[in-house]
Order: C-alpha cells, then sequence, then structure tokens
C-alpha cells in the first residue's frame, strides 16, 4: 500500500490519501477532512486548484453543509443586492449593450436548438 504525506507548515507530516494496491483493481483513496473516513476518489468532486485535482470534502459533507447553510447564504445575497442595486443593474446593462450581438447570436443558437 502506497501513501502519500505532505508537509505542513508546522513541519508535521499528516497522510493525505492512499492507493489500496489490489493488484489490477488499485483503488485511490482520499481522507475527508469533515466525516474522517477515506473514502474512493469518486466520491468527491473535482477541484482543479486543489494539489490532487479532488476537493477536502467528500459529496455527502459538502451536501450536508450546502442544506444547512443555504438559507443564511440566500438571505446574505439578498441583502447584497439590495445594497448595490444600482451598482449591478448598471454593470449588467453595460455588459449588455457592450456585447449585444455575442448576446444575441447566442440567443438565436438557442432558439434553433432548442424547437419544440
Amino acid at each position: 500500500m502506497g501513501t502519500r504525506s505532505l508537509q505542513g507548515s508546522g513541519g508535521e507530516s499528516k497522510d493525505y490519501g492512499f492507493i489500496a494496491d489490489c493488484g489490477e483493481d488499485a483503488i485511490s483513496l482520499k481522507y475527508c477532512c469533515v466525516c474522517n473516513e477515506d473514502l474512493p476518489l469518486y466520491e468527491f468532486h473535482s477541484d482543479a486548484n486543489r494539489y490532487d485535482g479532488v476537493n477536502h470534502a467528500c459529496r455527502d459533507c459538502r451536501h450536508k453543509h450546502y442544506i444547512e447553510n443555504r438559507n443564511e447564504k440566500s438571505e446574505k445575497n439578498k441583502e447584497h443586492y439590495l445594497k448595490n442595486r444600482d451598482k449591478i443593474l448598471l454593470r449588467v446593462k453595460e455588459y449588455h449593450l457592450k456585447n449585444r450581438d455575442k448576446i444575441l447570436a447566442k440567443m438565436k443558437e438557442y432558439r434553433l436548438k432548442n424547437k419544440h
């Protein structure tokens, strides 16, 4: 079994995942830092910004976090919009004026592709 360790900021070494050697059927596992379990890589969303290309928390943990925080996040987004409404609308209007042809072309392409 091959382990993968990285040096932390304090000099400590931490295992971030391992590959279980099962002959030809090797399974790549990763440690979920939320539920503290080693899970197969397909249990994680991809994340190009991370060193291993997958998120630090498994799909189930991310979903639970989303469910627990969606109302709070929605309220914050509403507050931000109401506070900055004029700036947001101006930015949208400027974008539409600047990219009118591009937007119309995409709309036309969508209508042609999705005829009933």
